[in-house]
């Protein structure tokens, strides 16, 4: 094993709470790498089933495995900033406890950040994806052309391609965090991880690109689905965070532009989750707008004509989230006001498809179901309807297939365009697709 004081390449900062189902998978694959120069930081967040007794068990046998146990939960957020302060790796690695490393990576790794000197952030340009037995393996993160990308145009990059915010797509040097004070924001259990990318990518001096898929994500049940008015508290929290980061330092055009086109994207997933709360949580949420008013001013920059910003402006807080979620369910109405269709079908089960479904389900459109490729929500039920693989469509005779309707509620375009491609080959015409484009809300 390492000398852990010294000789450490990487530290992989592991937060756990509750994943006695997949942990064992999680730290195996760590220790499963043919490259030994790497500790592991392990950060029980007081677990309630046998997460710890796997965590112990393996600390036993490995001498490169530190565990830090919370006396209450505190949340992912201060796990990683704990990780963080007691890593003594030259790189760190986050990696969820419900995911896992792919073989081989942290050498080839290895052998990447060794030849190239001084770097502060590694960025993956593939990962894997497993949903359920089934593995989408070398997922491309980008669109276009990253070789082609320079430090000094990383951001003309970004601003015109996908930005993938998860920190376990990227590879952070330890001594860049120490010194342009990076942290995790705690208090927050979902965005953290964004923040901290577009913070990290914007002090960053040298970066470079990997090809390599090193990362298993494991599909389904991840935080980011939860629907309750907490998760838009958190949103509006780290939209607060980047207003502030933008008024307290002063960047090139670029930058800026970058870090705006982040609270947007926030302030889109905050949309279909206003329409699914109640009075009183959205109540809360005007309370947390009017405490961070000065800074919310600041979206100014980036208003449309009838975003939430205009709502809040011209009604005040309360009565402008109000209004404006009133806005968005009349568009969404619009969607098939005058399209007459006996089945309705919602593609796919996103919070925006559950939001699209709810709401024409309360105004009367016969919402038959929801259509989904991932196979572990096949079967499943949202809102009494069931979720199937649109495969159903191949199945069923022309005279039915002209009956149906299917609202596209997914919001990358990439993903629509396949979408799209896949209802036209199972059968169904144009006119019986339709989009809901979220962004051009905000």
């Amino acid at each position: 094993m390492p000398n852990l004081k010294s000789d450490v390449l990487f530290s992989i900062i592991i937060p756990v709470y509750n994943s006695e189902k997949y942990l064992f998978q999680c730290i195996q694959s760590v220790l499963n790498q043919k490259y030994s120069n790497v500790e592991i930081i392990i950060v029980d967040d007081c677990s309630t089933d046998k997460s710890i007794t796997i965590i112990r068990s393996f600390a036993k046998k490995y001498n490169n495995i530190k565990i830090i146990c919370n006396k209450k939960n505190e949340g992912v957020s201060v796990c990683r900033n704990k990780g963080i302060s007691n890593a003594v790796g030259k790189y760190i690695i986050f990696l969820d406890s419900d995911d896992y490393l792919i073989n081989n990576g942290l050498k080839k790794l290895a052998n990447l950040v060794q030849n190239n000197n001084s770097i502060n952030l590694v960025i993956f340009t593939h990962y894997t994806t497993k949903a359920g037995n089934k593995f989408i393996k070398s997922r491309n993160i980008f669109f276009r052309n990253f070789l082609e990308c320079r430090v000094n145009d990383l951001f003309k990059f970004y601003n015109n391609n996908f930005y993938f915010g998860a920190c376990w797509s990227y590879v952070f040097e330890r001594n860049f965090i120490i010194k342009e004070k990076l942290q995790f924001l705690s208090g927050v259990s979902i965005g953290e991880g964004d923040l901290f990318v577009y913070r990290s990518l914007c002090c960053c001096k040298k970066f470079i690109f990997c090809s390599e898929s090193f990362y298993c994500y494991r599909l389904g049940g991840k935080l980011s689905h939860n629907i309750g008015w907490k998760v838009s508290a958190d949103f509006l929290k780290i939209i607060n965070e980047m207003c502030n980061f933008i008024i307290e330092n002063k960047m090139p055009k670029q930058k800026e532009k970058f870090i705006f086109s982040g609270i947007l994207k926030l302030l889109m997933q905050i949309i279909p989750r206003l329409i699914l709360i109640n009075q009183n949580e959205i109540f809360k949420l005007s309370k947390i707008i009017q405490k961070n008013f000065k800074t919310f001013k600041l979206l100014e920059n980036i208003k449309t004509k009838k975003g939430i910003y205009f709502f809040v402006m011209k009604y005040g807080a309360f009565n402008g989230l109000i209004n404006y979620r009133n806005f968005v369910i009349e568009e969404i109405k619009n969607l098939v006001k005058n399209l007459k269709f006996k089945e309705i079908y919602i593609f796919s089960k996103s919070i925006y498809g559950v939001a699209i479904a709810k709401q024409l389900l309360i105004t009367g459109y016969p919402i038959k179901g929801f259509f989904d490729n991932n196979k572990i929500f096949d079967g499943s039920y949202v809102l009494g309807l069931k979720v199937t693989s649109p495969l159903l469509l191949k199945k069923k005779s022309k005279k039915e297939l002209s009956k149906i309707l299917v609202i596209i509620s997914n919001q990358e375009k990439v993903n629509i365009q396949i979408i799209l491609a896949q209802l036209k080959k199972s059968g169904l015409k144009k006119k019986q697709i339709v989009n809901k484009k979220f962004h051009e809300l905000v």
